[in-house]
């Protein structure tokens, strides 16, 4: 005697969205990947405006500088004209472009709203500090300030502020602990089970056209 096993209209139905996830998948990890890149640049841009990643304090005459030019935050390294010179300003600058397997986030190819110096060059010295030598002209500006170097001073030390490290670093420890990767599971499990899309959509929907998207 030969027994056939019959596959129920219920996994039948189950099995055929299992296929259709298929064509979902890519959209909702691209949604996800862009959800982690807008994650750092908002870490990047609160941190510096927010003054809150802990560098090094400024020189009393770099803040009054700032003051006289009518800076907001005149205190906060790096934050400078802020939104005020959006893109051109350093806390405004990263962008994120979407890649053919995910979103990248990278330094504005733009040049800083008080010199010649492209954001992206002027993000490696902050990243990493630099040794710059006292030129004439550098001296006289910095006196211009208040900033009064011996005539032994050859060189500055311009220390690092890690912006940039800090706030991927900030926003990696947000994800660990709020993982999004339990609310796509939910997601999937519902669309399985009770062919509901309200939780796939309301993923894919957060995907929105953001401001400092290239």
């Amino acid at each position: 005697m030969m027994i056939r096993a019959h596959m129920s209209s219920r996994l039948r139905t189950v099995e055929s969205r299992i296929g259709e996830l298929k064509k979902m998948a890519e959209p909702l990890m691209m949604s996800s990947a862009k959800k982690h890149a807008v994650g750092v640049v908002r870490e990047f841009r609160n941190g510096i405006e927010n003054n809150d990643f802990g560098f090094e304090p400024l020189h009393p005459g770099t803040v009054r500088h700032k003051e006289s030019k009518g800076y907001a935050n005149p205190e906060a390294p790096l934050h400078g004209a802020g939104k005020s010179q959006d893109p051109k300003s350093y806390s405004r600058m990263l962008r994120i472009r979407k890649l053919k397997a995910g979103w990248k986030v990278y330094p504005s190819w733009a040049k800083h709203h008080e010199s010649d110096l492209q954001l992206r060059h002027l993000l490696m010295i902050q990243e990493y500090g630099v040794t710059i030598d006292v030129t004439p002209r550098m001296r006289n500006f910095l006196h211009s300030i208040g900033i009064h170097l011996k005539t032994s001073t050859t060189s500055i030390r311009i220390p690092p502020r890690p912006a940039f490290f800090y706030a991927y670093r900030r926003y990696m420890q947000k994800a660990a602990v709020k993982s999004d990767s339990s609310e796509m599971a939910k997601a999937v499990a519902e669309y399985i089970n009770e062919a509901r899309m309200q939780l796939i959509n309301q993923i894919l929907r957060s995907d929105k056209k953001e401001e400092f998207e290239d």
